[in-house]
């Protein structure tokens, strides 16, 4: 019964944002609890990243890049991209890659950082954390 009033909620275009902003918001709050918890470390990217459209290997973006659009081959390289390890390569980079302009301007301000572990560039292919 509550999720039918949420959903009937967020058809109401001036409430819509605010309700599915608190969603996200509690979710993230638990993410970084418990991220702490464990020592791991919650790296963040900008939300219009283009994690899809830019090609890891070779920095060609595809502007025509559509969501149904699963592989495309690169008309830069012509390497054929996955759609799904391309993004999650790019994710991995563009956090480390602001997190470490952060270290850095933290290190120029005198303090301490509070990385917990080395992080590396290189992603991990996706049958190493799902099922094999």
């Amino acid at each position: 019964m509550a999720y039918k009033k949420v959903s009937n909620m967020v058809k109401n275009h001036k409430l819509a944002q605010s309700i599915s902003d608190a969603g996200w918001s509690t979710f993230v709050t638990m993410l970084e609890y418990k991220a702490e918890w464990y020592g791991k470390n919650i790296l963040k990217i900008g939300r219009f990243e283009p994690s899809s459209k830019l090609h890891a290997n070779c920095g060609h973006i595809n502007k025509e890049l559509t969501l149904s659009d699963r592989e495309w081959t690169c008309p830069k390289c012509g390497e054929v991209v996955s759609r799904d390890l391309n993004a999650s390569i790019n994710i991995k980079s563009f956090a480390l890659k602001n997190n470490l302009s952060v270290e850095r301007r933290l290190k120029n301000r005198g303090e301490l950082s509070t990385m917990v572990e080395v992080l590396t560039l290189e992603a991990h292919p996706i049958g190493y954390a799902v099922g094999g």
